[in-house]
């Protein structure tokens, strides 16, 4: 399996699981034209009575995207959440402070 069908499965599958927990959710479609993630650094953003959540999805590894979230504005009732998927092993769900 490529790289990119292992991250769009898991980034479906996340975002599923945001629904599951009541979030409306909006992930960008993929354009082979410009980036695809939200302000260049998220994958989706999720929505409900609360908060707001946006979220970057990864597999297994994660280099150095702690510090390019950590560089993101904080805002009130605004969660930042890195979601690492491990191999038969289940998520990780890290907030970015």
């Amino acid at each position: 399996m490529s790289s990119y069908i292992k991250g769009a499965n898991a980034e479906r599958e996340f975002k599923q699981i945001l629904e599951n927990r009541g979030y409306w959710v909006y992930k960008p479609n993929r354009s082979r034209y410009h980036d695809n993630d939200l302000w260049n650094t998220w994958d989706m953003a999720g929505i409900n009575q609360k908060e707001l959540v946006l979220v970057q999805v990864k597999c297994n590894q994660v280099r150095d995207t702690r510090k390019q979230l950590r560089e993101f504005p904080s805002i009130p009732n605004i969660r930042k959440i890195l979601a690492i998927r491990i191999d038969r092993k289940g998520w990780i769900e890290e907030e970015i402070e």
